[in-house]
């Protein structure tokens, strides 16, 4: 990993002390103390998702997390006595892990250049106040599909050896880190492993039972659907599940998600935006027999579904999600 980590090329600012003697602060000098904070923030987010790349799992997720707050806290001001700024501090400091982990994620696709550039922006806009979050907004649990996989056949998880492992990683580290802990490859002849147990892999059924047998999912197709569902969360899962059969359709989620909406109708009101026809109702309409006229959204949708390619799912938490199956 430490081919990307860059040598600091800022200047500390050392050299300088004890020049400015006025208390009043100049824009130059704000300006300085806004770079060499961005500065610091950017090597402080580096080394997060370095240790997240080095070491994933919770242990640095949580870390990174806890950086980020402390990276809130200092550009942000919150009064910790007011419940909607500690909804505020929370979002954002969500926004800023998942921003953290996004990156690592695309770790092995980043040039030095890119990767430098996408902690820089980050830090950036937290200096900047930038954060481009909805206060208002619930944020969703960040999800870890994982595995427990046993060495021999589990009768009783506690007197067998195993160990849970993180899915949303390349199948070859998969393996390694699961050989490394239950032994090498050829010494599980006779001693099959067993997937006994799963987290986080939502609606995609995983069948227990030993690996290479026919209904028990590969490690590979696994780590596909966990990192899918690490990318763009539980609907995914979902539409892993429907596709389990031709796992090449996997790759198509991103062009048909329409996304989670609270209803069908919902979904295809804001398809007819930006004209608003129950706004064209009201003007059209006297009052007296308005309320009897009335466009039926449900009824919509459901033509969409039997003459289109639209497929709505119930979502976990309420309302659906929909896909168009011919984008």
């Amino acid at each position: 990993m430490s081919e990307k980590y860059p040598a600091p090329q800022h200047n500390s600012g050392q050299e300088h002390r004890g020049e400015h003697t006025d208390v009043t602060p100049s824009a130059e000098v704000d300006s300085n103390n806004e770079r060499q904070l961005t500065w610091v923030m950017s090597e402080a987010l580096l080394r997060a998702v370095y240790d997240i790349v080095e070491h994933p799992g919770e242990e640095a997720c949580a870390a990174a997390a806890t950086l980020a707050q402390g990276l809130v806290q200092l550009t942000h001001e919150f009064d910790v006595n007011s419940e909607d700024q500690q909804r505020d501090l929370a979002v954002r400091t969500d926004y800023v892990t998942d921003q953290i982990v996004e990156i690592a994620g695309a770790y092995d696709d980043l040039t030095t250049s890119d990767l430098q550039g996408a902690v820089e922006a980050l830090a950036l806009r937290l200096v900047g106040r930038q954060l481009d979050v909805d206060p208002n907004h619930e944020h969703a649990p960040r999800l870890n599909p994982r595995i427990y996989v046993t060495k021999g056949l589990p009768l009783r998880a506690e007197l067998t050896e195993g160990t849970w492992l993180d899915m949303a990683r390349d199948p070859a580290t998969i393996g390694a880190e699961m050989y490394a802990v239950l032994g090498d490859d050829e010494g599980h002849v006779g001693v099959p492993l067993y997937i006994w147990d799963h987290q986080d892999f939502g609606a995609f059924d995983i069948v227990t039972g030993a690996l290479g047998l026919e209904d028990v999912p590969s490690i590979e197709l696994l780590s596909k659907v966990a990192r899918g569902i690490k990318e763009h969360g539980p609907a995914y899962a979902t539409w892993a599940a429907v596709h389990e059969e031709d796992p090449r359709l996997f790759d198509h989620f991103s062009a048909a998600y329409e996304g989670h909406y609270g209803s069908v109708a919902d979904y295809v009101r804001e398809q007819f935006q930006p004209t608003d026809y129950d706004e064209l109702l009201d003007r059209a309409l006297p009052a007296e027999i308005r309320h009897y006229a009335s466009i039926d959204y449900e009824a919509i949708g459901a033509e969409w579904q039997r003459e289109m390619d639209m497929v709505v799912f119930p979502a976990e938490g309420g309302g659906v999600w929909i896909f168009n199956e011919r984008a």
